[in-house]
Parts: C-alpha cells; structure tokens; sequence
C-alpha cells in the first residue's frame, strides 16, 4: 500500500500490523489506538494525525513526517531518535523495549536519514547491533 492517500481516514482501532505503508499520506487520519507493530512506515505523513494510543512497537519510523508532540512519551523518544540521532540524549531510565533502532544514530557524525541501512562506521557495528536488538526496557 505504498504511496496511497488516506488523508483524513478514519481508522481508529485498526489492525494493521506488519503493513507496508512507506510514503503513505495519512495527514489528518484518526489511527487511535490502531495496532502498527512492526509497520514499514519510512516517509508516511502522519501530520495532524490522532496517534494517541497507537502501538508502534517494531514499526520503522525513519523519516516518518510526524508531530512528535502528537505521540506518546515513549514513541516521541524513539521517533526522535531514530530521525535526529541519539548523540546528547539522556537515555538511562528510557523503555526502549521493542523499538525499531536499526538506523538510529547513537555515534554522532552522521545523519540517521541519510545512512543507508546495513552499512556501518568501522567499530560502531556491535554497539549499534545491541542496541538495535535491545529487549529489556532500559538499553
């Protein structure tokens, strides 16, 4: 379902988990509480969209156009640091659990956005994979 318009949706409680909604418009959407585990949602419009209490656990949120105040505490962090970086952020005490953090920069030096996946500094590869698998709720 890539680069569909769904502006101003109606889709409170939806499933849709594991769904390829890359560059998808969901500007003005109501996607409460909706179900986006482990979503591909790279470039989605998410502008003035109702995201409260809406799972994105799993889901990739790089370059996702989102509000970050329209998030929930927990997906605003991982949201910012998947598309601002991690370098400078105080994450002790932060619940990570489940996030998608493959592409998040935790190095400095480089912009989350523009690294491609798969491709890592020389020495920052097993710090980023840990990371990125990180299970428990503080990393």
């Amino acid at each position: 379902m890539q680069q569909v318009n769904l502006r101003k949706a109606s889709l409170p409680l939806s499933n849709l988990r594991g769904a390829n909604l890359q560059q998808v418009n969901l500007r003005q959407a109501d996607l409460q509480a909706a179900d986006l585990q482990e979503a591909d949602l790279q470039g989605t419009n998410f502008q003035g969209t109702d995201l409260q209490d809406t799972d994105f656990l799993g889901a990739d949120l790089q370059g996702a156009k989102i509000n970050p105040k329209r998030l929930d505490g927990r997906w605003r962090l991982v949201w910012e640091i998947v598309n601002r970086g991690a370098v400078g952020k105080n994450l002790r005490g932060a619940n990570l659990q489940g996030a998608d953090l493959r592409r998040a920069d935790f190095q400095g030096g480089r912009s989350a956005q523009s690294r491609s996946p798969g491709r890592h500094s020389p020495g920052n590869e097993p710090r980023e994979r840990e990371l990125a698998q990180c299970r428990s709720p503080v990393c």
